[in-house]
């Protein structure tokens, strides 16, 4: 099997309304699209899109033709380990962005060879994933609200009813935590929590500092609440070699 085509397809994106996802990318107006296709002598074909709203396809597009397609061009596409390596050798010229539109490409075109969907092909053993939804950056709550409502063809209301201002912690026992975390090697994280522990109003007489264990499934504060007794116990070392450190 042989390369014998690398085309993209621009598609015109406009009328994208203001949006913002996190601090640093807004956007609005007008953007573009590209369809990539590699062909294949069997027939067999790869397809991967282009561009984003903040970064249309005409972007990249001009460096995926100039400089990729002379790359893959008569090469096979089965080889996409040895492929991609070479691509890497382009990237100041090409850019990470249409490098990276080959790759899912190849890998499209792989699966539809094998007939296997392409999770398979990377080892797979799940049936199932967790998922998650999130949205863009809005300016109030109550955009949120809206928003997730007319996703379900409903309308919804919000209503600020109590506001919390946040408790700081210890920065002592916390850093002692912290220490006593990264003494054990496994991965851990600092984090700010959102709901109303007692511990806002302990913090308020002694010095607090709070160890979150992680839950089968996320599920906490429920009675499908379940912590492993390793986690439990990893916690508990953390917990008592940062009372030593601070005697």
């Amino acid at each position: 099997m042989k390369i014998t085509n690398v085309s993209l397809t621009l598609f015109a994106w406009d009328d994208i309304p203001p949006t913002q996802y996190g601090q640093h990318s807004r956007f609005a107006g007008a953007s573009a699209l590209a369809l990539l296709r590699l062909a294949t002598d069997d027939g067999v074909e790869g397809h991967a899109f282009l561009g984003s709203a903040s970064n249309p396809a005409t972007t990249d597009g001009q460096g995926l033709i100039t400089h990729l397609k002379p790359v893959l061009m008569g090469r096979n596409p089965l080889h996409r380990e040895a492929l991609v390596a070479d691509l890497w050798k382009k990237q100041r010229v090409a850019g990470v962005r249409a490098i990276g539109a080959v790759d899912v490409a190849l890998w499209d075109l792989i699966g539809k060879a094998m007939g296997q969907p392409i999770h398979r092909l990377l080892g797979t053993y799940r049936e199932s994933v967790p998922a998650y939804a999130s949205s863009a950056v809005l300016q109030a709550p109550s955009a949120y609200a809206e928003q997730a409502a007319q996703g379900r063809g409903l309308t919804a209301t919000f209503t600020q009813r109590q506001t919390l201002a946040p408790t700081p912690m210890d920065e002592r026992i916390v850093g002692a935590l912290e220490a006593a975390a990264k003494e054990t090697g496994e991965p851990f994280m600092l984090m700010p929590s959102g709901a109303a522990h007692d511990t806002m109003c302990v913090a308020e007489r002694v010095p607090s500092a709070m160890v979150f264990v992680p839950c089968k499934d996320g599920i906490s504060h429920s009675p499908l609440e379940d912590a492993s007794p390793a986690d439990a116990a990893l916690a508990a070392e953390i917990i008592l070699n940062a009372i030593r450190s601070l005697r």
